[in-house]
């Protein structure tokens, strides 16, 4: 499986990332390229119109990067929709850090991208959100106590192993009967039979 990661931002743990990056092709966006070089994680492209650095931080993360690509500001897309052209072929794309932050609308623009391509998941220290398409999926604990599923568009469920199960249950778009759930044991199922769901994955608070 080729993974990607997209680094945007810095609300996740140094280590934490490090182990994401192990192995895949990495782009830092702006300050997730900052934050690459501050933590020593190996950069193939640093992206971005860089306008959340100081010139010095610009100069030091170009320098550091195998790759750059400098973006107008100006422009129709945001620096992380820039950066998808670089995982072409890819199975698996993470976005690391841009969960949370001041700038909601940023993170409103990724959530945007990853329900337009459910290859991409976004994580950070506290939460994973990924979509689904149809199919039949195991869900694992890993770190994560609540896990919460909202319909993206008219959907049909079921979850098995799970606190509050569904059995082929049609569910409206929006619909927030699936929020806050837990597992049972180590892993349970989803099954999306029709339509998409989006999962988010927390950490207890």
């Amino acid at each position: 499986m080729k993974k990607g990661v997209i680094v945007i931002g810095n609300s996740i743990r140094p280590e934490r990332a490090k182990e994401e990056c192990s192995g895949a092709f990495v782009v830092g966006v702006d300050k997730g390229a900052w934050f690459c070089y501050q933590n020593g994680i190996p950069m193939d492209v640093a992206l971005g119109d860089f306008d959340s650095l100081s010139p010095e931080q610009k100069e030091v993360v170009l320098a550091y990067a195998r790759r750059k690509e400098t973006l107008n500001p100006v422009k129709d897309d945001t620096d992380t929709a820039h950066a998808l052209a670089y995982f072409q072929g890819y199975d698996r794309i993470l976005l690391l850090g841009g969960i949370q932050g001041k700038r909601i609308e940023h993170f409103l623009a990724n959530l945007d991208l990853l329900c337009l391509d459910s290859r991409i998941e976004m994580l950070d220290d506290y939460s994973l959100i990924k979509l689904f398409e149809p199919g039949e999926y195991e869900i694992r604990k890993d770190r994560y106590m609540f896990f919460s599923f909202f319909p993206m568009e008219e959907s049909v469920v079921s979850l098995r192993g799970f606190a509050y199960p569904l059995e082929t249950t049609a569910l409206p778009r929006f619909d927030p009967l699936g929020i806050s759930n837990q597992l049972l044991g180590e892993a349970g199922s989803l099954v999306v039979e029709k339509g998409s769901v989006l999962m988010v994955a927390s950490v207890k608070d």
